[in-house]
């Protein structure tokens, strides 16, 4: 947990917006699978438009997610496995954790999909930084040529990780996950997060 002291965002930010993903992380161009899916080698891109934010329209990116806790084989193949850009801000000055409604989508994914960390790819932060953002009132304090630094309320962010690690664990557990498995997410997990941030006093 986070303890006291000013907590702040060490990422390379860039915050998923999907018109320029492959120029945002070097990567191959997206392959044309349905329109708003898109398989990497290592991870699959949910495409989410601008209606769906405007809209707060959450439903198929739990449905998808929520149905593939339906097998433990499914499960387990979905860990770290996807990526969720966002599309129609290119043009909006600001950061995505700054659009309100981008933040109230956000909020309603997280309290219909309190796992979703288990399935976001948290092993880059530029892929999950910006949604811890909008969930622990970020707010952009300076940057430099890679970084931008953004401190956060360290509460919301204690109570964030308590609410998704809880959830997993009991959808682990559900799922009759072995215990070694179990651990080894839960410790990725906790190393990412952790690499997400640096501590002042």
């Amino acid at each position: 947990m986070v303890e006291m002291g000013k907590v702040k965002f060490r990422v390379i930010w860039s915050d998923c917006r999907g018109e320029n993903a492959s120029r945002r992380y070097s990567m191959n161009e997206f392959t044309s699978s349905p329109p708003d899916i898109s398989q990497q080698s290592d991870y699959t891109v949910l495409q989410i438009s601008q209606e769906a934010i405007q809209n707060c329209d959450t439903s198929e990116y739990v449905t998808l997610l929520h149905g593939i806790t339906d097998s433990l084989q499914s499960f387990e193949v979905a860990f770290q496995k996807y990526v969720l850009l966002i599309s129609g801000y290119d043009e909006d000055s600001r950061e995505l954790y700054q659009i309100p409604e981008v933040v109230s989508f956000i909020k309603d994914l997280n309290s219909k999909l309190p796992f979703w960390l288990y399935f976001i790819n948290t092993s880059d932060k530029r892929f999950f930084s910006w949604m811890i953002a909008c969930l622990c009132r970020a707010m952009s304090l300076d940057q430099d040529e890679e970084t931008i630094y953004a401190d956060f309320d360290a509460d919301a962010y204690n109570d964030l990780i308590e609410y998704q690690f809880s959830n997993i664990v009991k959808l682990m557990s559900g799922l009759e996950m072995g215990a070694s498995v179990q651990e080894k997410v839960l410790k990725e997990l906790s190393a990412n997060l952790a690499a997400l941030m640096v501590m002042e006093n």
